[in-house]
């Protein structure tokens, strides 16, 4: 006798008799469940809905070769039993034959054994569990059995779950979190026209400022990010201040110089007057504006005879009309004056003398 045969008699016997025993193999209709005992859990069977069975007495079943898997009816509807799972080949056996092998009641559906219920499956961290620390939560490998959930995460952790299948444990993963990655980003402070002075706030608008040397144009600093993110460089134009160039120096000429007015700044033009030539170095970004002249020769006038001037002990030499000299003091200090058409001029007298 067949081995389906002998079973499908076991359990109308067992039906018929309303009797349940509790050893490995044994079959039972519970409601409308059709379950195996595998020695230690009553296993449902119950893995689909397939369509009504009316007028077919609850626990018959059968093969239905269209489908190529056992069915049995719960009184109501016929039920697979057929889980989907394969068990090893089958080739030369009846397709239909049922048999109990390794706690379960598998068939042959012309190919292969095929288990009539699901085994429980006990989730298990995958390899996102390992590693080095991670800016972002892993997407990919999170289990290596059972389903992923993910689970509130910490500030040290990403954390989630591996589901166990068909009453399996659950197990509880974890990878080690990195810090957020921030790139350096520069602030408000980066903005806006030239500035006499580096500014001292709002240097970045995320991560670290930190200081780095200036140019004679630019204010500069970093900021820096944190967690691997990359260091920005920042800067602002630097304002000026207006300075004289070498255009201000020297004898007096009898026109106004057309080179040099400037070492810093802009140049614009000022009235002259009889003596001296005038022009502006103005300051930008905030920076102050400098009044520059140059003494202009006087035409035809006397020179300047070279005598003691002042109370403090100077003595100026001979000079022509127009040039500035500078004089010797008697005692310490330094002196000058301007030679205006045979009158010293413009006296500037920082001598020390202690007996004049």
């Amino acid at each position: 006798m067949q081995p389906r045969i002998i079973l499908l008699l076991t359990f109308f016997a067992l039906l018929i008799a309303g009797v349940s025993y509790s050893y490995a193999q044994t079959i039972r209709k519970s409601g409308n469940d059709l379950q195996i005992y595998d020695g230690g859990t009553w296993r449902s069977m119950n893995n689909a809905t397939l369509g009504s069975c009316a007028g077919t007495a609850a626990g018959t079943m059968r093969y239905n070769a269209g489908a190529s898997r056992m069915e049995f009816c719960n009184g109501a509807n016929w039920m697979s039993m057929d889980s989907g799972v394969n068990a090893g080949g089958c080739g030369g056996i009846a397709a239909g034959t049922v048999r109990y092998s390794g706690g379960q009641v598998q068939f042959c559906n012309g190919s292969n054994w095929r288990n009539g219920y699901s085994l429980a499956v006990n989730g298990s961290c995958g390899a996102a569990a390992g590693g080095a620390a991670v800016a972002a939560q892993p997407t990919s490998s999170q289990c290596s059995a059972g389903n992923y959930a993910d689970t509130g995460d910490t500030s040290s952790y990403w954390q989630w779950y591996c589901t166990g299948i068909n009453g399996g444990a659950s197990a509880f993963c974890q990878r080690a979190r990195s810090a957020t990655v921030v790139n350096g980003a520069c602030g408000s402070a980066a903005s806006g026209g030239a500035v006499i002075s580096q500014p001292s706030y709002n240097h970045c608008s995320a991560g670290s400022f930190s200081d780095t040397s200036d140019t004679s144009t630019s204010w500069r600093w970093y900021c820096n990010g944190t967690g691997g993110g990359n260091n920005t460089l920042c800067t602002r134009t630097a304002g000026v201040d207006g300075d004289c160039g070498p255009a201000a120096s020297g004898g007096a000429v009898s026109s106004q110089p057309t080179s040099g007015h400037c070492s810093a700044g802009s140049f614009s033009d000022f009235s002259d007057t009889q003596f001296v030539w005038r022009w502006w170095c103005n300051g930008s970004g905030g920076g102050s504006t400098t009044i520059c002249n140059r003494n202009r020769t006087q035409s035809g006038g006397a020179n300047c005879t070279a005598g003691e001037r002042g109370s403090n002990g100077c003595f100026l030499p001979t000079g022509s009309d127009g040039q500035t000299s500078g004089g010797t003091c008697i005692g310490t200090g330094t002196c000058s004056a301007t030679c205006n058409n045979g009158a010293w001029t413009n006296f500037q007298d920082n001598c020390s003398c202690q007996f004049c």
